[in-house]
């Protein structure tokens, strides 16, 4: 569900997964890989390792320091030197300009799992056959490995008589790591070579005022591992560019976009490209520095606390609120209280009912409770006032009290949820509820969740719904669910995706439970690759071939959907049915059958939508779908997949207008460009603004929804076809960004700043995921003055790791700090007020007077760990960057291996990483987010006292940068 729009500017294209709206969407989620993970291959010149012959989608080159691995579509060529990635992913899409359908996207996985890897003269070579859709397009892709270079040659052919094609080749993926703030050095064919250096930070979203070189010959590198030379000979003008502010840009997974942009070719005028990466040698071996420091250690009865000296945390902010030191006192956790709970629940009728149920659990999970004193809380049905939101509610809490009022179910949930941030516990044990006054209503009243059914169980579901959903006063979910395992088409079923119908009714009842509609998602027309699993039901698709649409012209088409909608009807009970229509021409020959062939594409949409919106409206349903077949080229930023605005028009002009416009739009752009919910509002549809997961997409496109009256917004989620534990770990990022899409829904008129918004590490604590939850610990902290070695603070360009003052971390102050609740002793730097730490050794900090191994005595009882460590540099996702080894009194003793992306992440990477969660925020002198993170490690139970900590750097691309240690006992009962 994602457009393919603009030179330069095309999203990671679609995945050769299947999936609803998801083919070109789904691509940027797999792109969100922040670097490749690296298998093992140690032969220089050797047969497929067991490694490859496991995964024949997988390809691995590697001669001495050089190493490549050929991967399917998103991850598509990576070159890694000495450990270090030079480029994070090469990939194709071969299209019909000016985007869709695709003739290709490659490598797929049938290019990969059928290359060859021979021999040469000092190194490798692979020879994969790329093969577009009805062989339309054919190539072949040389890639040669010896020993510091990669040679790549590609050269194919369109092979139709009539009509052409367009390339778009993104020939290197450059990681900015290696070169940003370094030189570079530009060559051309007919002027003066030019000379600059790369951006630390990116200055713009377009392509032109961030291009690095264009049209060039020759592109080297003055890296931070050795120089890097690029050598191209092709037709074509290629381009160097600054992809990270660029409006497909994935936060998570920056780069320096390299390749082709795109060139059209034709029949007799085959492609041929050649490009050449030269590479530094490797790194001269170094050998271990083990060093030993005796550390002071300052005991603190309150280690670490609840953040009561801050105001509360409300998630989505209310529109109206005063703190007040007047708190509501529970008393002490686990002691029977008699006056949090009223002396009754409201009865059945009363709006108030179900929430008060719902509080009733919530505290009851953190006090002991029996009922009476009905006085000190009160619901209270505040009169209808047609000015007021129906969702509008108040909220006293006060030393005398708790009063909440509403008008409405909603309102009383939502006051609720609010009552529950403010529970903390104070130092001596008594738990609370802060004193505020609150009035709050939402700015749009349709706040969804898209997300998909699962044959796992129900239980990650359950615990969104639970934790996120509802708290964040979510009141929509669209539940995309053709895999469910349906009576009707048992032939059908997928022993991963197809989820029971009593899992179903489980999620169905926790939404009811907390006032949250649930609108079933079932692709129809397009995407349909769900009718087609095991090679079913081919006779009702339009291009068996393609397996993607189904037959409007086949009448048995429709007795096989409609009764599984009857089917989901029963079961879902709903107000609307999403029926998806998205990318309908996207994939195979539209028309195709003999039957369909009378009509044009645009016939058969109109056709089957009008039919569908009838089939529903006989049953008292409103239909709910996709808007990109409704929009032309212009009429939108992106998903505008009408073949001309004149045939968006008459589509839009034939369709009823109670269907419900689910307008999706994934590209970063301003409010004032999302014009596209003014084109369905004009029309008379009524639009809702469904984002992804880039921030400012979400923070703008709701901004665009309040001041074009669109209904609401719907953040969806493309994470693969089943929602289970592996693929909710792999896309975190994805759920996380569903705090901010509930922030910015309910304050559409004020959103938040997308960049400045902790929503990673809301997600985290509202989900109960941190290591470090809110607690009252004793503890001591360790004082590294004698050990540290490195300030924060840059003195000249050469300090912060060869990024200056401009980029350096002197915003973190020295001396006893409380950070994310806990307490750190931060060394003092040079500058005055500034931080210094210990730097270890690195790939990218080579200085050999730095050490790899620091071993640090210190005593103190402890179960806890917490480590305030950063890196330098982003590495590979999963990468070993080091090792924590603990040792006691009696001797035993612990080890930790950290990982980048689990453990430790550079000072500038802010992705939520439950084990390691941000405690502070903040920006370098021009303005770039940074953070430091609490490496928090619960040690085995031990009767002994710890000894010492030894931290070694395991010689990562990042360098590991440690600034405290806290030692934590059990959380106080």
């Amino acid at each position: 569900m994602l457009s393919c729009t603009g030179l330069g500017s095309l999203p990671a294209a679609p995945s050769a997964q299947p999936c609803g709206p998801i083919v070109l969407r789904f691509a940027l989620v797999l792109a969100m890989s922040a670097l490749l993970t690296c298998g093992n291959v140690t032969a220089a010149a050797a047969p497929p390792t067991h490694e490859q012959a496991a995964n024949p989608h997988r390809r691995v080159l590697e001669v001495g320091h050089v190493r490549v691995v050929v991967e399917p579509w998103q991850q598509g060529v990576s070159i890694f030197c000495d450990g270090i990635p030079i480029s994070t992913g090469s990939n194709m899409v071969v299209t019909t300009p000016p985007w869709t359908p695709h003739f290709y996207l490659g490598p797929d996985q049938a290019a990969v799992a059928g290359a060859t890897v021979a021999e040469v003269e000092g190194g490798l070579r692979l020879t994969m056959r790329h093969r577009g859709r009805h062989d339309a397009f054919l190539a072949e892709d040389v890639i040669t490995v010896t020993a510091g270079r990669v040679e790549r040659v590609l050269t194919g052919e369109f092979t139709p008589e009539e009509g052409e094609a367009l390339i778009q080749w993104r020939v290197a993926s450059l990681a900015p790591t290696p070169i940003m703030g370094r030189g570079f050095r530009a060559t051309y064919p007919q002027r003066e070579p030019h000379v600059g250096t790369v951006p630390v930070v990116a200055i713009s979203g377009d392509v032109e005022p961030s291009t690095v070189a264009n049209r060039f010959e020759t592109l080297e590198f003055d890296t931070r591992i050795g120089p890097v030379r690029l050598t191209v000979d092709a037709p074509h003008a290629l381009i160097c560019y600054d992809f990270r502010m660029n409006k497909w840009a994935d936060p998570a997974r920056p780069f320096f976009w390299v390749g082709d942009t795109g060139t059209r070719f034709r029949k007799g005028t085959p492609l041929r490209y050649r490009f050449l990466f030269e590479l530094p040698p490797p790194a001269a071996a170094t050998e271990e520095r083990a060093v030993e420091h005796k550390l002071t250690v300052n005991t603190h009865p309150a280690a670490q606390t609840f953040p009561l000296d801050e105001p509360p945390v409300l998630i989505p902010r209310p529109k109206e609120v005063t703190c007040t030191a007047r708190d509501f006192e529970l008393g002490p956790r686990g002691v029977t209280v008699d006056r949090a709970l009223p002396a009754f629940i409201p009865a059945d009728d009363h709006p108030a009912h179900g929430p008060a149920l719902v509080l009733a659990e919530f505290l009851r999970k953190r006090v002991v409770l029996k009922e009476g004193g009905a006085e000190r809380l009160q619901f209270r049905i505040v009169p209808a006032d047609a000015s007021r939101s129906e969702e509008w509610y108040k909220l006293s809490v006060s030393s005398d009290g708790i009063e909440l009022g509403a008008q409405s179910t909603a309102g009383f949930f939502h006051a609720v949820h609010t009552l529950q941030q403010l529970f903390a516990e104070r130092p001596d044990g008594n738990a609370i509820f802060r004193g505020a006054e609150v009035q709050d209503w939402p700015s749009l009243p349709f706040r969804g969740i898209h997300l998909f059914s699962g044959g796992r169980g129900p239980e990650t579901h359950l615990r969104l719904i639970e934790h996120l959903l509802g708290p964040l006063k979510l009141n929509h979910l669209v539940f995309q669910c053709e895999y469910i395992r349906w009576d009707a088409a048992p032939e059908i079923h997928h022993p991963r995706y197809g989820m029971p119908k009593d899992d179903v009714r489980k999620i169905l009842a926790a939404c009811r439970r907390l006032g949250i509609e649930v609108t079933p998602l079932v692709m129809s027309l397009g995407h349909c690759d769900w009718m087609f699993i095991h090679n079913q039901n081919l006779d009702l698709a339009e291009d068996p071939e393609a397996k993607w649409a189904y037959c409007v012209t086949n009448p048995r088409t429709y007795e096989f959907i409609y009764a599984i909608y009857a089917e989901a009807l029963e079961l879902f009970q709903p107000k609307w049915f999403h029926i998806g229509h998205d990318e309908f021409t996207e994939r195979g020959r539209v028309p195709y059958r003999e039957s369909s062939r009378p009509y044009t594409a645009e016939e058969l949409f109109l056709m089957d939508t009008q039919r569908h919106h009838e089939w529903f409206a006989e049953r008292g349903v409103r239909v709910m779908m996709w808007g990109d077949m409704l929009l032309g080229p212009g009429e939108a930023p992106d998903a505008a997949h009408a073949k001309s605005v004149e045939s968006a028009r008459r589509k839009r002009d034939a369709l009823p207008k109670d269907i419900l416009i689910a307008d999706w739009h994934y590209v970063t752009t301003t409010p004032e460009n999302y014009r596209n919910l003014e084109v369905f509002r004009d029309a008379g549809f009524t639009p809702i603004a469904a984002t992804w997961y880039r921030p400012a997409n979400i923070t703008n496109f709701a901004r665009a929804a309040y001041d074009r009256g669109a209904l609401g917004l719907l953040q969806t989620t493309w994470a693969g076809y089943s929602l289970d534990p592996e693929s909710f770990e792999r896309e975190l990022h994805q759920y996380a960004a569903y705090v901010l899409a509930a922030e910015a829904a309910w304050n559409a008129d004020n959103p938040p700043s997308p960049d400045e918004y902790p929503a990673g590490t809301f997600f985290l604590d509202l989900m109960g995921m941190s290591a470090l939850p809110p607690a009252n610990r004793r503890g001591w902290t360790a004082d590294l003055a004698t050990a540290t070695n490195y300030d924060l603070a840059a003195h000249d360009a050469a300090g912060w790791f060869g990024l200056g003052p401009d980029h350096d971390l002197r915003s973190v102050r020295a001396g006893n700090v409380r950070l994310g609740g806990v307490k750190f002793c931060l060394s003092a730097g040079a500058a005055e007020g500034t931080a210094r730490g210990v730097l270890f050794r690195s790939r990218l900090t080579r200085d050999e007077a730095l050490p790899t191994q620091m071993t640090f005595r210190l005593e103190g009882p402890t179960d806890t760990l917490a480590l305030l460590l950063v890196s330098g540099f982003a590495a590979a996702t999963g990468e070993d960057v080091g090792t924590l080894s603990a040792t006691w009194d009696d001797g035993t003793t612990a080890e930790l291996v950290l990982r980048y992306g689990e453990h430790v992440f550079a000072w500038n990477d802010l992705n939520a990483a439950p084990a390691a969660p941000i405690v502070w925020r903040g920006r370098s002198s021009s303005g770039e987010l940074a953070a430091l993170r609490a490496v928090i490690w619960n040690l085995p139970p031990k009767s002994s006292r710890l000894k010492s900590l030894t931290l070694h750097s395991a010689a990562g691309a990042g360098g590991l940068l440690l600034l405290g240690i806290t030692g934590l006992e059990h959380a106080q009962p």
